[in-house]
């Protein structure tokens, strides 16, 4: 009995994975090419709201970054603070383009956000990390689509500095995103905090980031919004280049803080489709260990959690592929052992209430 169901476990996991890979063709997102007045005309004030806390490493780069954006009519404000000198070097890199403010210890970036919006001038915010690097290809595509009022919310996605992509643990995260990306429709539910955009009536609609959030400022966000009746946009040819967790460490912890913020404020929204969703990718560790444990007694549930892990690394492989980013078998491997670790993390701070800035 015990090798009838291996035998029956290993076929169907062979055959299942040969058809997946028969259907699967590289399909890496379309190119966008855009030309937006830059003479002026027609191009609506936008105002950049960026957090800086503790961010001496990235003000630079990303100042130049966006005084190398060729769209015209464009503003940055700074919430500049910590320990390492970000204020000073913030307020030296200030001018006509740029304004900054101290954030003070603790205020976190959701008091930030609320503290620059009343500065702002601009009909459209933008909204983006100070780890993140703008660019044409990036930013206008989500210019255009709040420009022409086609949307009032617009979000896009992310892609690896380029100092980055030597590194095959960040390239499998990219992959994940691209895949996740082709697979997004024309309009989603949530924000991606280091690339979305909006319109002033739509971010005073959503309480101008009146309300409380520890935790999941973009999420919170994305639930104000929708809630009232707005629509979010979504553009996959929009990649901003930002910084990706180059360390295992760094990786389980952000994971683990998305998975808990989904949990604790999809129910606060009552968000119950997504919070099911992230229960079942909590649950999957512990439903591992436990079919490892008993295949000690009936070995067929072991193979079964063997096969899930490879299941899942056959499946990153593939999205890589359709992605066009090549990224080896133990980076892939060592990612998925990475989630499960987020799980266990993400499940103990849920159980124990634990909730930190964001």
């Amino acid at each position: 009995m015990t090798t009838l169901v291996t035998i029956l476990l290993l076929t169907a996991f062979v055959l299942y994975h040969l058809a997946q890979w028969r259907q699967a063709q590289p399909r890496p997102p379309s190119e966008w090419a855009q030309d937006i007045a830059k003479s002026g005309v027609d191009a609506p004030l936008v105002s950049f709201l960026v957090p800086a806390w503790e961010a001496l490493d990235d003000l630079d780069g990303f100042v130049a970054a966006f005084r190398a954006l060729s769209y015209p009519n464009r503003e940055l404000l700074l919430g500049a603070g910590g320990g390492d000198g970000s204020l000073a070097l913030a307020q030296r890199l200030a001018g006509d383009d740029v304004r900054v403010i101290e954030q003070p210890p603790g205020q976190g970036k959701q008091k930030t956000l609320r503290q620059l919006y009343p500065l702002a001038r601009g009909a459209i915010l933008y909204l983006t990390d100070i780890d993140c690097r703008p660019t044409d290809d990036a930013v206008l595509p989500l210019i255009e689509r709040l420009r022409d009022h086609q949307v009032q919310v617009v979000t896009g996605s992310i892609r690896p500095l380029e100092s980055q992509r030597t590194s095959a643990f960040v390239r499998t995260q990219w992959a994940i995103e691209r895949i996740g990306a082709l697979q997004t429709g024309d309009r989603t539910h949530g924000l991606r905090g280091a690339n979305a955009a909006l319109t002033r009536q739509a971010l005073d609609l959503s309480g101008a980031f009146g309300q409380d959030a520890i935790s999941g400022t973009d999420y919170t966000l994305a639930k104000e919004l929708t809630q009232r009746g707005a629509a979010i946009a979504y553009l996959r040819e929009s990649e901003m280049p930002t910084m990706y967790p180059d360390g295992v460490g760094i990786y389980v912890r952000k994971q683990a803080r998305w998975l808990r913020n989904v949990v604790l404020l999809g129910a606060r929204y009552r968000a119950w489709d997504e919070v099911r969703g992230v229960a079942t990718t909590l649950a999957l560790p512990f439903v591992l260990l436990a079919l490892l444990l008993l295949g000690i007694w009936w070995p067929p549930l072991a193979l079964l959690a063997l096969l899930a892990l490879a299941h899942a690394t056959l499946n990153r492989l593939r999205y890589a592929y359709i992605g066009g980013i090549t990224v080896p078998l133990g980076s892939t491997l060592s990612t998925i052992l990475a989630d499960l670790g987020a799980g266990v993390l993400a499940t103990s701070q849920i159980l124990r209430g634990r909730i930190t800035w964001s």
